[in-house]
């Protein structure tokens, strides 16, 4: 019955919930056991966040590792259902100054119940995908398939987007869907959506992952400008708020 509640909700709204994942901004804290039926006011516009790789040259950190990306599809309540689950797996090059200035990158996509790897799901890499002296990157998908096991539209989905990602820290990054689309079995408009990722351990799956953060927090809040030791974000939505 969710399923198909869930199946009706995407043919009458314009986003399906991606991406994963999407995602953060850490502007206040979210009861994890709870709709939140004011969204759309928590994910990041495409049209007031930037979509240029314009920020000022700044300390880029090096993002190489793991991080576990929970995507919000704009026009798609972001609970923990409806959320696209993701692992992005970084390797970051420098240039002689020490800055990074290309990295590449693979996806994997989880059940968003279980956060255990998707069943049929494959490995997609980008390589050699630039970053700007400000820390930004964009990541373009073309022909990805989500599989069925990854989302709860009962069947795998064809899209191409593409994001613009941010670097807010060594251990978060901001991602918002700048172009993009569903394209089988429903047309589906993705800009706008967003995501977050924050990073995790190699290999952590499961249980062992941290809530999912739907809003990106801003370097500005936060006096370290990052998250030092994987710690728990405000914002997130608790996967399993009974488990021990």
């Amino acid at each position: 019955m969710k399923n198909f509640a869930f199946k009706q909700n995407l043919l009458s709204r314009s986003g399906l919930l991606l991406t994963s994942a999407s995602a953060l901004l850490l502007s206040g804290c979210v009861d994890p056991k709870a709709r939140l039926h004011d969204f759309e006011n928590l994910v990041l516009d495409a049209t007031v966040y930037d979509a240029q790789i314009d920020a000022a040259p700044r300390d880029v950190p090096d993002i190489t590792g793991t991080f576990y990306v929970a995507f919000v599809t704009k026009g798609i309540d972001p609970d923990m259902d409806h959320l696209v689950n993701l692992i992005w797996t970084f390797e970051v090059t420098k240039g002689p100054n020490g800055q990074p200035v290309s990295l590449n990158m693979n996806t994997r996509s989880l059940n968003p119940q279980t956060r255990q790897p998707a069943m049929g799901d494959t490995l997609v890499a980008l390589n050699n995908v630039p970053i700007s002296p400000g820390g930004e990157f964009q990541l373009d998908f073309k022909d990805f398939i989500l599989v069925a096991d990854a989302n709860f539209t009962m069947g795998d989905l064809l899209l191409n987007q593409k994001l613009n990602v941010t670097i807010q820290s060594a251990n978060v990054i901001c991602a918002v869907v700048i172009e993009g689309a569903v394209v089988t079995p429903i047309p589906l408009d993705l800009k706008g959506s967003s995501a977050v990722g924050v990073r995790v351990p190699p290999g952590t799956v499961g249980n062992q992952l941290p809530a999912a953060v739907i809003e990106c927090p801003q370097v500005s809040t936060m006096p370290d400008g990052g998250l030092p030791d994987g710690g728990p974000v405000d914002a997130s939505i608790d996967a399993h708020p009974d488990a021990t």
